[in-house]
């Protein structure tokens, strides 16, 4: 899918049901603003449905913060991050 098609929009059903198994989500986007664009935007529907949502570039390296991150539901996160 091309820039604006909608691939955040398209992943929110196979997310959603993937973090049902509890084994955790990771959502891989290409910046630092989509990460936290999409975690802000889809975090509220995943959230209503019991689900916690953390974005591991809003915090340090190697922080309590960003371990916690980790251990969310859905963790978004740029390619760059993960690892």
């Amino acid at each position: 899918m091309a820039t604006g098609e909608g691939k955040t929009l398209v992943a929110t059903l196979p997310v959603y049901l993937n973090a049902l198994h509890g084994k955790g989500v990771h959502m891989v986007t290409v910046n630092d603003y989509l990460a936290r664009r999409d975690s802000e935007w889809m975090g509220v529907l995943y959230e209503f449905h019991g689900l916690s949502v953390d974005t591991i570039d809003k915090h340090e390296p190697n922080s309590e913060a960003r371990r916690k991150a980790y251990l969310a539901d859905i963790t978004f996160g740029t390619n760059n991050e993960f690892g």
